[in-house]
């Protein structure tokens, strides 16, 4: 048996398994390693462990022993390997506030809505601190309260549109109408609040009358929604919706 010959073998296994393991933390589905190349490392260890068991009665069996110590390595690695890339860490559905996972190796990334951040999507984002100042933000001193779903604009109102044209907030255009004294025409995607003394433009959340399809998770956003995690085999379909 030419033990340079066989050692190079083992060498080259492991070369090959240090390759699969730096390319394996991308997203699974681009990862470029398949079924067929674990069967075929795994076969080529299998005719490498037939080799050394001819070394048994030989006089280098102490070097036979060593490769077979580094191959028993490598089949462990490989192992592992092939345990994780199995394994879905999105299976217990670890992110918040409806972010979308995203299978990794080893790990998992939480895709968040616009309203929350954080590694699982727990923390809401301060999106009155966020806008303060701008005009996407509260005007005339009026004061900004967070939402679940976004921000709300509470100025100070006047009793007729041409005193405030933020009465019914960044989605709605103010009317004059009787007492309060305005009403509020709202873009797609949004309603009157019921708030009657103070009615201003809300988002409404579409997600409440479960438009998705079963098993995918429904995002609602300001004026929209959209879905995400589409059960196996099927994929997000736009929909256009008549106004």
């Amino acid at each position: 048996v030419d033990f340079e010959t066989l050692k190079g073998d083992v060498g080259n296994a492991k070369v090959r398994l240090q390759q699969v393991i730096k390319s394996a933390d991308v997203l699974k589905y681009q990862i470029k390693l398949k079924s067929g190349d674990i069967a075929s490392l795994n076969r080529k260890i299998a005719n490498i462990t037939r080799r050394l068991s001819s070394l048994n009665n030989t006089k280098k069996d102490g070097m036979g022993r060593k490769l077979r110590g580094l191959l028993n390595a490598v089949k462990a690695h490989l192992v592992l390997l092939d345990v994780r890339l199995k394994k879905d860490e999105c299976a217990e559905a670890p992110c918040q506030n409806g972010g979308t996972c995203v299978d990794l190796y080893n790990k998992f990334l939480c895709i968040c809505p616009s309203s929350y951040e954080g590694a699982v999507c727990e923390s809401r984002v301060d999106e009155c601190a966020l806008y303060e100042g701008t005009h996407a933000g509260c005007q005339n001193n009026g004061t900004c309260v967070n939402k679940p779903t976004g921000f709300q604009l509470c100025q100070i109102k006047g009793t007729a549109c041409e005193f405030s044209l933020d009465l019914c907030g960044s989605a709605g255009h103010c009317i004059p109408a009787p007492p309060p004294g305005y009403r509020c025409l709202c873009e797609w995607g949004y309603r009157s609040s019921t708030d009657k003394a103070n009615p201003t433009c809300e988002d409404i959340n579409e997600c409440e009358s479960n438009p998705c399809y079963p098993g995918s998770s429904c995002i609602n956003l300001p004026g929209s929604f959209k879905c995400s995690g589409c059960p196996a085999g099927m994929t997000v379909f736009p929909v256009d919706v008549p106004f």
